[in-house]
């Protein structure tokens, strides 16, 4: 990331680009501390193999090197995002709890594995892309959505019962 977008900011650059290293150091030292400890279900901060993926995926998309600044400073800040996202409290879904074998996934996993290999063999790096982007902003987009809709639902203060 940093030779392909991010040297042209020079200590910038390399700042974000550690930066993004040591959050993933981070996040495997409190992924191995809380092994037993976090439910199952869900991993805390993103998982460093889907950072890791939404910054290969980009790359593998736009093989060469930026000459647009204003293109490399959207991967400035994706990196740092990405990075902050490792570290951060969101809660991702592990998916070690889906039932293969449900009614319901009886349906929907064989339709999304369609789809997902459809995409995969027209653009396999914009699938990877996609869905490793998709995954990492899940967690944020889900708990601003779910603020939002408890912030509807509570009665405004100072309200007649």
């Amino acid at each position: 990331v940093y030779h392909w977008a991010l040297a042209g900011y020079g200590r910038i650059g390399l700042f974000a680009s550690f930066l993004f290293l040591v959050c993933g150091a981070c996040r495997l030292a409190r992924f191995n501390v809380q092994l037993n400890v976090v439910d199952k279900r869900w991993f805390v901060g993103l998982p460093i193999p889907a950072a890791a993926g939404a910054l290969c995926g980009l790359i593998w998309v736009l093989p060469e090197p930026l000459p647009d600044p204003r293109i490399a400073v959207a991967f400035l800040g994706i990196t740092l995002l990405l990075g902050f996202l490792m570290v951060s409290t969101f809660r991702y879904r592990s998916f070690k709890d889906v039932d293969v074998r449900s009614r319901r996934s009886a349906r929907l996993v064989p339709l999304l594995g369609f789809l997902v290999a459809a995409v995969a063999a027209w653009r396999p790096d914009v699938c990877l892309a996609g869905i490793a982007l998709i995954y990492a902003l899940s967690a944020p987009v889900t708990r601003v959505v779910t603020a939002l809709i408890a912030h509807r639902t509570t009665p405004a203060a100072g309200a007649a019962s």
